[in-house]
């Protein structure tokens, strides 16, 4: 199954910070990502929505990748291409320690739903717990055959501390997404896997 990755670094919201990373980080990630053996795809966007909070005025940039598999990714990230590219990055962030890249095994490669022009991601923790996990698929499977025909995939992650379930569905416009599921369908689906982290975010095809 391919990897998908997702980066929501957690930069400082300065107006400096803001334009070193448009001007010099994004585009040296671009260019060594490019090529790298084992990328199938690459995005980069912002976070409009938090939580059903809006901070679509808030600098909340977050890259999404797909990977062949994961021995991929950590040769990537073990490349002097990449270790030159951390220093670039590390003085814009607002955390003390840096959030790393969530990479999660997906049913499907993550290209059709990055390149929405909106992407939204559940995130469920479901720990070690097996029954947890089948139901969180469950309530997953049945979200989606009730929103009807939209791109999503789905998957568990693999280097998050507490296992993590994943559901993104890709939207063609925020109207699609607004007319795509009822806050009574939604409602249902969080009763039955219990707290969730959702965003919904607009990438760009990199």
């Amino acid at each position: 199954m391919p990897i998908t990755e997702l980066i929501a670094p957690g930069f400082k919201q300065d107006e400096a910070t803001r334009e070193a990373y448009s001007s010099t980080v994004l585009p040296y990630l671009v260019k060594i990502v490019t090529g790298a053996p084992g990328n199938l795809s690459k995005h980069a966007g912002n976070i409009l929505i938090s939580n059903s909070t809006d901070v679509s005025l808030a600098f909340r940039p977050v890259l999404g990748l797909g990977w062949n598999s994961v021995a991929d990714f950590q040769a990537f990230v073990s490349s002097q291409a990449f270790l030159d590219f951390r220093p670039l990055g590390l003085p814009l962030s607002a955390e003390t320690t840096p959030v790393p890249p969530q990479l999660y095994d997906t049913d499907i490669e993550p290209k059709s739903v990055y390149g929405s022009a909106l992407t939204e991601v559940f995130r469920i923790k479901i720990g070690e717990d097996e029954e947890k996990k089948a139901n969180v698929k469950e309530a997953w499977e049945n979200f989606v055959k009730s929103i009807g025909a939209v791109k999503t995939l789905s998957g568990v992650s693999v280097n998050v501390p507490e296992k993590t379930f994943v559901g993104m569905i890709g939207y063609k416009s925020e109207e699609a997404r607004k007319n795509t599921y009822s806050i009574v369908e939604l409602e249902v689906f969080k009763g039955k896997v219990g707290v969730l982290d959702s965003f919904v975010a607009a990438f760009n095809t990199l």
